[in-house]
């Protein structure tokens, strides 16, 4: 038994391993009133005189579910013609007006090109318009079908519709060139249930 002068916070355990009890008087020490914070060892009851700092009690860690990536793998070429890469980063989504600048400090503002690549995840089965909109040269292939093919294009919004299975993954490739001017591109995705929007960062992961 332990008896307590008024109303105390009382810990049960041993090891540095303690269940806590707010007790008013007196309370049985025991692990049905308690827990078991230590099996097999025995243990004590404790509690903190008046004056005596109340004693804390060491927070359990959250264990939190892993992130999942999103957004596809971003490949920059010093050229045109996707070669000599010399920038790789993870981007969210295609959109992007680049202007006169060049995407990244790397390249040249000048006569690049870039590859996107991931894979894409519809959100309900039906038949989906994709659009890409840029300045210049172009290519889109979902599952290794080349639906867009504008690479020698010198800009403009290129359209092709494609029939998608709910919440299922398709290896997804977009290609990029650019060569002068205010550069540009844009990739949308609608159907009959959806306005057209930018393909958003969670339909995107890099695998």
């Amino acid at each position: 038994m332990c008896n307590v002068p008024g109303t105390r916070l009382v810990r049960f355990g041993a090891k540095g391993k303690y269940n806590y009890r707010t007790v008013t008087t007196s309370i049985f020490c025991s692990s049905s009133n308690f827990g078991d914070p230590i099996p097999g060892t025995l243990k004590t009851c404790e509690y903190a005189s008046a004056n005596a700092p109340t004693p804390t009690r060491t927070p359990t860690p959250t264990r939190r579910p892993a992130q999942k990536e999103r957004g596809l793998r971003g490949e920059y070429f010093d050229n045109a013609d996707l070669t000599a890469r010399v920038v790789e980063r993870a981007d969210a989504r295609i959109n992007f007006a680049f202007g006169d600048n060049a995407p990244d400090l790397a390249l040249a503002p000048e006569t690049y090109s870039i590859r996107w690549t991931g894979m894409l995840r519809s959100r309900a089965a039906g038949e989906y318009t994709f659009r890409v909109e840029s300045d210049s040269g172009v290519r889109l292939e979902i599952d290794g079908v080349r639906i867009i093919d504008a690479w020698d294009a010198q800009g403009g919004a290129h359209t092709a519709v494609l029939a998608l299975d709910a919440k299922k993954k398709y290896r997804v490739k977009l290609e990029y060139r650019h060569g002068s001017g205010e550069a540009f591109i844009r990739l949308y995705w609608e159907n009959e249930q959806m306005a057209q929007e930018i393909v958003p960062k969670r339909a995107f992961s890099p695998k």
